[in-house]
């Protein structure tokens, strides 16, 4: 659907517009950057018209005395980052510190899903405040609260445990912040994104499964703490390790 734009009007001369989503509503300001070959978009912050001519103003003075000392006015959009990023976990995967190219794609999915859901991945990282990254919080923990919680254990820190115990002719790990234990060797991927897996808690020995893909224990959403822990451990042994 094509962005709506209300009473636009030029500002120094034409080197950038600005304009309104709806009546009464915020002044935005965009104009083109020739050097990057993009267009710029900023929201003004304000309904008052003179103010908002005034900061479009020194905005695009800003951009344009960034341009003429070879300086980028735009940052890179999440999109972009998350491109970014899944290019270099490919080279990881070439060196061979990465053992799943599915597992690559399955991130950058989520990645685009989730941050592109809450901020559009045409946002500038830049344009990204405290207050966003706030509003994430909730977001994602309406998309699964569990398998969203902060501080799950990075494939790293799950990798040196496995090695650890590996080292120590131990056939489990515990798994960080939990009493389960896991045993890492019964870890065997299934189709696309699931494992099965073999897990010990109070002293009973479990099978369980997890599509990683859809962040599911046993077919279900993690409900607490420690069963997504759980849920990450088994996918970060199957599918290979982060940092």
């Amino acid at each position: 659907m094509p962005e709506i734009l209300l009473n636009q009007t030029p500002v120094l001369g034409g080197a950038g517009t600005v304009y309104q989503r709806k009546e009464g509503g915020p002044w935005y300001l965009y104009f083109w950057v020739k050097s990057e070959r993009k267009r710029f978009r900023q929201s003004l912050e304000t309904t008052d018209r003179p103010l908002a001519i005034r900061t479009a103003e020194q905005v695009v003075l800003d951009a344009l005395a960034r341009q003429q000392v070879g300086q980028k006015v735009l940052s890179s959009t999440l999109g972009e980052v998350i491109e970014k990023w899944e290019v270099l976990q490919r080279d990881r995967l070439a060196r061979g510190e990465i053992r799943s190219a599915e597992y690559i794609r399955y991130l950058a999915a989520t990645f685009r899903k989730q941050l592109g859901g809450c901020f559009g991945l045409d946002t500038p990282i830049s344009a990204l405040k405290q207050e966003d990254w706030d509003r994430y919080i909730p977001y994602r923990g309406g998309q699964g609260v569990a398998w969203g919680l902060a501080g799950l254990a990075t494939g790293a820190a799950i990798t040196g445990l496995v090695d650890a115990a590996s080292n120590n002719s131990s056939p489990v790990i515990v798994v960080p912040n939990t009493s389960y234990e896991l045993n890492y060797g019964s870890v065997e991927a299934v189709g696309t994104y699931g494992a099965s897996f073999n897990y010990n808690v109070d002293g009973q020995q479990l099978m369980g499964a997890v599509n990683c893909q859809q962040g599911l224990l046993n077919g279900q959403q993690p409900g607490t703490s420690d069963q997504a822990q759980l849920l990450n451990a088994v996918c970060q042994v199957a599918y290979g390790s982060g940092s």
